[in-house]
Formats: C-alpha cells, structure tokens, sequence
C-alpha cells in the first residue's frame, strides 16, 4: 500500500496495530459479531445505515479492543473511497489513497488499532 499520503502518526498507528498480538485485540467476522454481541452490533449497523453522506457501504468485518466492539466497513464519502471504522464513541474514515497501491480496510483497521494502542499506552 501507499502510506505515502498518510500523516506520520498514522504511519507509525499502522506499525504498531499491525505487529500487535494479544487476545483481547483481534478481528473477527460480520457475522460472528452479529452472534456474539448482538446489542452492540445492532447499534452500530444503525449508526452505520443513518451515516447518509456514505455511498457504496459495505461491512467487511468487525474487530475487538479492550472489550470495544468495532465495525469495519468499506465505502465513498465525498468522492473518495476509503474505509469507515465505527467504535460506538467514534467514527473514523481513512482513505484508500492511490488506487495502486490503496490501504484497503484491513490496514485501515491496523491503523485504528494503532490509534487505540497509542492513545491509550503512549497518552500525550
């Protein structure tokens, strides 16, 4: 992919969600979440289906950090295809960039687990 058109925090969010293993930060499918943890599921995909300024939608997968349900979905808003990762208090949009060599929404997803990582072990 090309991180090019990244900010460099992003870069390094990247590295660091991306090499990260533990078992409470993993990724799992649309519907295993949709089984597993039906209340918070539900809520997203309604925040998710309500986000009208998004075209082409469409859920990839679903992740877990720290007990945080987090909803990963590919989409276009405002012209610009990318992937949109919705945690239940934030909603994060992250380009595809070059058509190339895009971030596609599993990268996306290391780069918000990366954010979640330094955020909350690196706080500023």
């Amino acid at each position: 992919a090309d991180l090019t058109q990244l900010p460099i925090d992003d870069v390094y969010a990247l590295f660091a969600g991306w090499q990260t293993t533990h078992n409470e930060i993993y990724q799992m499918s649309a519907e295993r979440a949709q089984q597993a943890f039906a209340n918070d599921w539900r809520r997203l995909t309604d925040d998710l289906t309500s986000m009208s300024e998004l075209d082409d939608v469409e859920i990839k997968f679903a992740g877990r950090f720290f007990g945080k349900l987090a909803l990963v979905a590919s989409c276009v808003a405002d012209s610009k295809p990318g992937t949109i990762i919705l945690d239940g208090d934030h909603q994060s949009f992250i380009e595809s960039g070059s058509s190339k060599a895009p971030i596609d929404s599993e990268l996306a997803f290391s780069i918000w687990r990366g954010r979640q990582l330094l955020s909350t072990f690196n706080p500023a």
